[in-house]
């Protein structure tokens, strides 16, 4: 299942998984996932691409927790709403984190984290266009050990990278009052 709002870099993870000719790709835009629907599909693997949507436990345990989500900060700052924009305010470093999806938000270990680096020239377009970039480069990478792991254990296994550094969370009222302000 393929879970994204539509953009060009949707259109380059689709293009990317279509490549896998043995895979079946379902993109769903405006609503969530049912477990009939996984069931009926024999859906095991859920990608969560910018979406608004919170996967509920049931549909989680439904896909063994083979959910994965594409978030555009170095966990475990800045989790939640608009982390390209808050790591501008905070001067935190920029980045992205592809993670395991559990129930809580941006909080599922990590498969992929990069630093992105921009340019004092770079505006926040440029900034979302380099992340997202970097998200598919990612995903191109650790994908082929995702199948592999779903393929032999019906589980994603592989190696996550820890981090000890201490997070924040960023409500979507934060980030409204925000974008007010610039």
């Amino acid at each position: 299942v393929f879970f994204s709002k539509k953009n060009i870099f949707l259109n380059k993870m689709l293009t990317f998984l279509k490549s896998y000719k043995n895979d079946k790709v379902f993109l769903l835009k405006k609503k969530l996932p049912t477990k009939s629907f996984l069931n009926k599909k024999k859906i095991n693997f859920l990608i969560s691409f910018h979406n608004g949507f919170i996967l509920k436990k049931n549909i989680l345990k439904t896909l063994n927790y083979n959910c994965i989500n594409f978030h555009s900060a170095l966990l475990p700052k800045n989790r939640g709403a608009d982390p390209i924009l808050f790591s501008a305010a905070k001067k935190f470093l920029f980045g992205v984190t592809i993670h395991l999806i559990n129930e809580k938000i941006d909080a599922g270990e990590y498969l992929y984290q990069k630093r992105v680096n921009l340019s004092k020239y770079d505006n926040l377009r440029k900034a979302y266009n380099k992340h997202e970039n970097e998200s598919i480069k990612g995903f191109k990478k650790i994908y082929p050990n995702i199948k592999k792991d779903i393929s032999k254990y019906n589980r994603i296994k592989f190696k996550k990278i820890h981090r000890k550094i201490k997070g924040n969370f960023v409500s979507i009222a934060q980030a409204t009052k925000l974008k007010k302000l610039l």
